[in-house]
């Protein structure tokens, strides 16, 4: 943008923005919102040719760069659930194909800040889920203290009960009922069941930025 403005000439573009939004309550003050504007800088002149100064335009877009990105989330989710598919369909040890599952996940924008996840796999008498795979950066403490996660306990446990995919907004580590990581950044999840022929055979548990989208094509692809 500035050198485009020192050369004398209008510049256009995106901006990601902030703003302060008042809500008419007692209590809360203003809060700050990012929001994305379509920006339009015009650089004014005098009649000698010296600069006088700019006349800048912008309007809100954000409704239109979420509809964008949303887009773009989608097609990336459905290039994801085919690789995905090729890669469970090879003949290779089941430890490692999970692990190649996990490092294409964390090539999706939701996943590639956190870059963890984990895969448990129901004991042999269907009581406890056990870790089978870990993909991503763990303290060696929280390695060594892992628990078992007894199946209907807890946020991995309940999701392995029910056989629906859980998605979490915000998480500290340190509050959930599981022992999580080795920080108290907070974060998402998506917690997805395996089930083969009706029964649980484990769970993947993705770490995410928080609020992770839950649109169809998401949710698609992890089932």
């Amino acid at each position: 943008m500035y050198d485009t403005l020192k050369q004398g000439k209008m510049w256009t573009g995106r901006l990601l923005n902030r703003r302060q939004v008042i809500e008419y309550t007692f209590t809360e003050e203003p809060k700050t919102v990012d929001y994305w504007a379509a920006v339009s800088v015009t650089p004014i002149f005098k009649a000698n040719g010296d600069l006088s100064g700019y006349v800048q335009s912008q309007r809100d877009i954000s409704v239109q760069v979420a509809k964008e990105e949303n887009l773009h989330s989608e097609h990336a989710d459905k290039a994801a659930k085919l690789d995905i598919a090729q890669v469970l369909q090879q003949q290779k040890p089941l430890k490692t194909r999970f692990t190649e599952v996990l490092a294409l996940l964390f090539e999706l924008q939701t996943f590639n800040s956190q870059r963890k996840g984990t895969v448990l796999i129901t004991n042999a008498d269907a009581k406890f889920l056990d870790v089978f795979v870990r993909l991503g950066h763990f303290s060696e403490d929280f390695i060594q203290n892992e628990p078992r996660i007894l199946i209907g306990k807890g946020i991995w446990g309940k999701a392995a009960k029910s056989t629906e995919i859980t998605i979490t907004d915000t998480c500290f580590c340190d509050s959930c009922e599981e022992v999580e990581g080795d920080d108290n950044h907070i974060h998402g999840h998506y917690i997805v069941p395996m089930i083969y022929a009706g029964k649980v055979m484990g769970v993947f548990i993705l770490y995410t930025n928080t609020h992770p989208p839950q649109n169809m094509a998401r949710l698609a692809m992890l089932k």
